[in-house]
């Protein structure tokens, strides 16, 4: 077995103090996990988080862009990945153009996760349609994935349309930026099959049918996009994706399957009860070893783990944790 790649999504809220951010001692963190080892530093993107959803997902969330591009300066071998920006927010060809130009300042380390978005009142405000918005990841994608090719770039869609473009600079990378398709769906992988080079999907539940009904009034009418994986869900999703892998002429074995994992079934509150469970896999211990397995012998061929700690110092005690307890259990 090829040993999984292991990357960390950056803890935002607890690098902040007062309102402030404590951006040496992130740097420092971040650092710190390159050194051990990690592959993959994820920054994920939210540009207006609803006061209902804030309490799930947290409401500290920095420009995902900026926040990339200071750290391609403070670092040397991570991947920078935009886990995930929600397509349809944000002009194709002026996120083609700030990828391509972190790939550059990085010296080619950036990759880009696309997802279609999940929350209706963020799309409200930002006056974004959000029944179009499956349709506007895929042009979108599409837009970017031809700004970052071609050097006469044109493209007719539903959205936007152009002739004979150059976007400079391209990717240092080639053909362009890897493309992180985020979401557990079946469109998903399917997205991921047509135009990825990672599927990740989520390995945890972000809200649960229980607190959603204990909070019915604030979430009326509204469903998570995003299932949990499990390891069996997942063995089952790449069995079923054979036929698609085929359509679109694509060698399965070329997807790297990056998974966000959620605990072990035995843990407290169980994968599939609790609110940001993902957090409760980022611990050593043999459980944890043994539940990574599960998910690599269902096709995983990596992980990003969502720490555990409301501060940096508790955050970097389950990153060493991990890297000393689970990762050379697969070397």
């Amino acid at each position: 077995m090829t040993a999984p790649s292991f990357g960390f999504s950056v803890p935002q809220a607890a690098a902040f103090r007062d309102g402030r951010l404590a951006i040496d001692e992130l740097v420092a963190f971040v650092q710190h996990a390159e050194s051990l080892g990690y592959r993959d530093v994820v920054v994920a993107d939210h540009i207006l988080v609803p006061p209902n959803w804030a309490r799930v997902i947290g409401d500290v969330f920095l420009d995902a862009f900026t926040l990339l591009a200071y750290l391609a300066a403070e670092t040397e071998r991570l991947q920078l990945v935009l886990g995930c920006v929600v397509v349809p927010y944000r002009q194709p060809l002026s996120v083609a153009k700030a990828m391509a130009t972190l790939d550059q300042l990085s010296r080619g380390r950036a990759a880009l996760g696309v997802v279609p978005g999940y929350l209706r009142a963020e799309f409200d405000a930002l006056g974004v349609p959000f029944g179009e918005r499956l349709a506007m990841t895929d042009e979108f994608i599409a837009i970017m994935r031809t700004a970052w090719t071609d050097d006469h770039a044109s493209f007719t869609g539903r959205y936007h349309s152009f002739s004979d473009w150059n976007l400079k600079p391209k990717c240092v990378q080639h053909p362009h930026v890897p493309i992180w398709v985020g979401g557990a769906s079946k469109g998903a992988l399917q997205r991921a099959l047509a135009v990825g080079d990672v599927w990740h999907p989520l390995g945890f539940v972000v809200i649960s049918d229980a607190f959603m009904a204990a909070h019915e009034a604030e979430f009326a009418g509204e469903t998570m996009q995003t299932d949990g994986v499990t390891p069996e869900r997942l063995r089952v999703a790449l069995a079923s994706a054979a036929d698609d892998a085929a359509r679109h002429a694509r060698d399965l074995s070329s997807l790297e399957v990056v998974v966000m994992p959620g605990p072990p079934p035995a843990s407290p509150g169980g994968a599939h009860s609790a609110i940001h469970t993902g957090t409760r896999a980022s611990r050593g211990g043999q459980e944890i070893v043994d539940w990574f397995g599960e998910y690599l012998d269902a096709g995983a061929t990596g992980f990003v783990l969502g720490l555990a700690g409301a501060t940096l110092d508790a955050c970097r005690a389950s990153l060493e944790h991990v890297t000393a307890e689970v990762m050379p259990a697969f070397r």
